[in-house]
């Protein structure tokens, strides 16, 4: 009589190589379905903070463009950096004259910067123009940075 039976040792490392390959292969699936969702986590907070950042930058425009028609040189300048307040200065910046205004458009144009197309409503003749705004990001607040006619 022998003290193994070697039929019950084969059948328990068959079952033991069955378990750790079976182990292997769910290690390696739930791997690969981690990453896919880690990766489309990421892109969705990504899409999320660009979406936070155009929202802030399209604030900064929207409070700029009611300053305008309010016709409030003050305050207005707050929302400037040297480069649009210089452009106030030389007048090609109206502060004063403006009805109202739609944005009519926006594009991410690079590294935290917007471009927005505005149509303004104004007082006199012409009575409307469209303006290409740019609104760039410096030390975490966003600023008009030029003002420039369409066309």
């Amino acid at each position: 009589m022998a003290f193994f039976n070697w039929d019950a040792l084969k059948a328990l490392a068959i079952a033991t190589i069955v378990l750790v390959v079976g182990l292997f292969v769910l290690v390696w699936q739930y791997n690969r379905l981690a990453e896919e969702r880690l990766s489309k986590l990421e892109t969705q907070i990504q899409e999320q903070q660009e979406a936070i950042e155009e929202q802030k930058a399209e604030n900064v425009l929207t409070s700029f463009l009611v300053f305008r028609v309010a016709g409030d040189e003050g305050p207005l300048r707050s929302f400037l950096t040297e480069r649009a307040a210089q452009q106030l200065a030389e007048g090609k910046i109206l502060a004063e004259g403006v009805a109202g205004y739609e944005i009519l458009g926006k594009q991410d144009v690079g590294e935290d910067t917007f471009r927005f197309q505005v149509n303004l409503k104004l007082e006199g003749p012409p009575f409307t123009q469209v303006e290409i705004i740019f609104v760039e990001k410096l030390l975490d607040h966003y600023y008009v940075d030029s003002v420039e006619l369409a066309g």
